[in-house]
């Protein structure tokens, strides 16, 4: 839908669409590129988005192949870091910084915001395994009536009636969730993998329509979602609400970004995982990006200390 609004011609490799060899741009997941990679001819130049996962098996066994065969490679990420500490230098040769999340925000390229941290959740309990949180550790501290009461409960106060992405820690606590959403009178509905298309694109138009306020997920949104490119009209994701804790900055960065996207008013960031305030800071914090690795002791520490109010729960720099 992208490519159509620049009027660019373009061909899809992809099961049920007939090939458009003559295309001068072709669209492709990386899972069907990697598996037809051999029947396709040398393209000029590849452009991988969400650069940051570059390191994974399969993507990074294409790029590679690509760049044996001498085909310019551009890779393009606003989170270019990766969980292990380890850097992406041994997959491009080169960093190219764009303009800083402050500097959209001032420029009117992205929305402003306003964090709200409620609680942190206790989390004592929970384990490390790879960089990040153990999963089935991290729903028994995160499932629970109270802290998803919580985050209704602010929802009503602080964003009521915005159009809210929840981020949750798995599919059934993604569905206590928008069940509790529901019970409080919030229409709310869950989405994940296994949801059929056509019920997902019903529940992005009514949610682009304000029928649906709120959508919980896992994974799903996390990176590159486009509500307005789904329903084909500027609607603005308004609001998130944080309900998984994560070590991960990229995870964290990319899920605040759904609510960044341009729009004359604040989105609004609840956060009842202590991402903001305990992890990662917040979301125009002057970062140093680099290709080379930094140690694990340093991954997701917050660059600006930052305070909450006490009464009104809002998160600003100390």
């Amino acid at each position: 839908r992208t490519f159509d609004s620049f009027d660019l011609p373009f061909g899809v490799i992809a099961a049920g669409f007939s090939p458009t060899p003559k295309a001068p741009v072709q669209i492709a997941s990386i899972e069907t590129l990697k598996n037809r990679i051999e029947k396709l001819h040398k393209p000029d130049l590849l452009v991988i988005d969400e650069a940051h996962l570059s390191a994974a098996t399969g993507w990074k066994k294409l790029i590679l192949h690509y760049r044996s065969i001498v085909c310019k490679i551009i890779g393009l990420t606003a989170t270019p870091w990766r969980l292990s500490g380890d850097g992406l230098g041994d997959i491009y040769d080169t960093m190219v910084q764009g303009p800083s999340t402050a500097w959209l925000i001032k420029n009117n390229y992205l929305s402003d915001y306003k964090v709200y941290a409620p609680k942190t959740p206790d989390l004592s309990g929970v384990h490390s395994k790879i960089g990040d949180y153990l999963n089935n550790e991290l729903v028994t501290a995160m499932d629970k009536g109270s802290i998803t009461g919580d985050a209704v409960s602010h929802y009503l106060a602080l964003a009521r009636d915005k159009k809210a992405l929840a981020f949750c820690v798995s599919i059934e606590h993604s569905k206590h969730v928008s069940a509790q959403f529901r019970a409080s009178g919030v229409m709310a509905v869950h989405i994940d993998g296994e949801t059929p298309l056509d019920d997902r694109n019903r529940a992005f138009n009514a949610f682009a329509d304000g029928d649906i306020k709120v959508i919980t997920s896992v994974a799903i949104f996390c990176e590159g979602f486009d509500l307005s490119s789904q329903v084909g009209r500027e609607v603005p994701i308004e609001a998130v609400i944080l309900l998984r804790p994560t070590q991960s900055l990229t995870l964290f960065l990319q899920q605040i970004g759904r609510a960044l996207r341009r729009k004359p008013y604040p989105a609004i960031i609840l956060d009842h995982s202590g991402n903001t305030v305990l992890r990662h800071g917040l979301p125009d914090d002057d970062r140093e990006w680099t290709l080379e690795g930094r140690g694990k002791s340093k991954q997701g520490q917050s660059c600006t200390p930052v305070r909450t109010c006490p009464k009104c729960f809002a998160v600003v720099k100390a």
